[in-house]
């Protein structure tokens, strides 16, 4: 693609597919070819010759027709967020699995979640962020969601382009919270819509080809208050993460 940006992940609505399009162009030469495939077949007079014709003509249009159609319906699912982003996906799950087997053996690292957000365009003034990926770790949830880039970890990330470690040394989620609200930028409403016990994250910003604008960030959290304070994690992370990154830059 080369693309300055990444591609959302909402789907296109209906008037913005191919195959409606295919269907409008094609419709009215059909029928009219129908029409006077029609007239012929009633006229006594007419030439059987001419009727043959006009018949073959429409039936030559309508299997063209759903030729197109076809065609565009196949387009428009490998426009599709999910064929799109499969390979983000598949690289984002890789660099998880790694990260928590690699916890798991050392007792740390309950329930790590990663995902990738895109910076909406236009990139060089960027305003909001969307997570373009379900969560890899967690039960298909996070892809269409929105943030401001002023909130949260991710949008710092994004704005100082530089990987960024947030670990709450809170004891309760109120506390949590209110640090959120405080330190991280989020309003009381954007703090209701976050899932509950994510006492630590990380995130890693991915540059475009210049390296001047930031087009996505990869993020990771977890309940473990200090996991992505251990060396060996992070270790992990920027290996994962850069691997990301190179696929970012040559895929899109």
């Amino acid at each position: 693609m080369h693309a300055t940006y990444l591609p959302g992940a909402q789907r296109k609505r209906f008037w913005q597919k191919k195959w409606p399009r295919e269907v409008l162009f094609s419709g009215p030469p059909i029928l009219v070819a129908g029409s006077a495939a029609a007239k012929n077949w009633r006229d006594p007079v007419s030439d059987p010759w001419t009727i043959g014709l006009a018949i073959t003509v429409c039936l030559w249009l309508a299997l063209a027709a759903g030729v197109r159609v076809a065609g565009a319906r196949a387009e428009d699912r490998k426009g599709g967020p999910d064929v799109v982003h499969e390979g983000l996906y598949a690289a984002v799950c890789t660099m998880h699995t790694m990260l928590s087997e690699w916890c798991n053996k050392r007792q740390c690292g309950a329930d790590i979640r990663a995902t990738f957000h895109r910076v909406v365009p236009p990139i060089h003034e960027p305003r909001e962020i969307e997570q373009i990926i379900d969560y890899a770790g967690a039960n298909g949830e996070g892809a269409g969601r929105t943030f401001p880039i002023h909130t949260g970890i991710t949008g710092r990330a994004i704005r100082s382009r530089t990987p960024l470690v947030m670990s709450s040394p809170h004891a309760t989620e109120q506390q949590l919270r209110t640090e959120l609200i405080r330190e991280w930028g989020y309003t009381e409403a954007e703090v209701r819509r976050l899932g509950p016990g994510r006492y630590s994250a990380m995130a890693v910003p991915v540059l475009d080809r210049s390296g001047q604008h930031p087009i996505g960030v990869i993020y990771l959290d977890s309940s473990d208050r200090a996991l992505f304070e251990r060396d060996d994690v992070v270790e992990i992370v920027g290996v994962g993460t850069k691997a990301i990154s190179d696929f970012v830059t040559k895929r899109y």
